[in-house]
C-alpha cells in the first residue's frame, strides 16, 4: 500500500499486486481508506486475472493492519495464496514494491498536482493501462497489463 494525496480529499490509498518476476502490475484497488477489504480486493483481483495461479501465489506483505488482520489471512488461505510477511521496518526486504512505488509516484502522480480523489482515480487508471514501464531487470522491455 501507498498513500497518494489528493488536496481537498486528503491522503488516499492505493493497494498494488506486482508479479515480483515479471514486474507486471497485476491489480490495484484505491481508496479513501486504508481498510483490509482494499487489501483484499487487490489480492481478489490478481487471482482473478490469473487463475492458474491459485494454490502457487506467494504474496510478500508488511506488518500493517490491513495485512496482519484475521480477515485478510483468512481470505488470502481461502483464495489459495500463501504470506509471507517481511520483518519489522525492513521495507527493503520488499524493495521491488517500494520501487515500484516512488517510480509511480515520479511519473504518475506527481507530476499532475491531483486535487481530488476522482483526479487520482482517473490518473491511477490512465497508468495501469500504460505500457511504457520499463524496468531494468527485464531489460528495459515495456510491459503491458492484459
Amino acid at each position: 500500500m501507498t498513500y497518494i494525496w489528493c488536496g481537498a480529499d486528503g491522503w488516499c490509498y492505493l493497494f498494488n499486486v506486482i508479479d515480483a518476476c515479471s514486474k507486471e502490475w497485476i491489480s490495484y484497488v484505491f481508496g479513501p481508506t486504508a481498510v483490509k477489504e482494499n487489501a483484499i480486493g487487490a489480492m481478489a483481483e490478481a487471482l482473478r486475472k490469473h487463475p492458474e495461479a491459485r494454490d502457487e501465489i506467494i504474496l510478500r506483505v508488511d506488518n500493517g493492519p490491513q495485512y496482519a488482520s484475521n480477515m485478510f489471512r483468512r481470505s488470502a488461505k481461502a483464495l489459495g495464496i500463501k504470506l509471507e510477511f517481511i520483518a519489522y521496518r525492513t521495507p527493503e526486504q520488499n524493495g521491488s514494491m517500494e520501487s515500484f512505488h516512488g517510480r509511480f509516484k515520479r511519473e504518475y502522480v506527481w507530476p499532475q498536482g491531483l486535487n481530488t480523489f476522482q483526479e487520482a482515480n482517473t490518473a491511477i487508471a490512465d497508468a495501469f493501462i500504460d505500457g511504457r514501464r520499463p524496468h531494468s531487470a527485464l531489460r528495459y522491455i515495456p510491459l503491458t497489463n492484459s
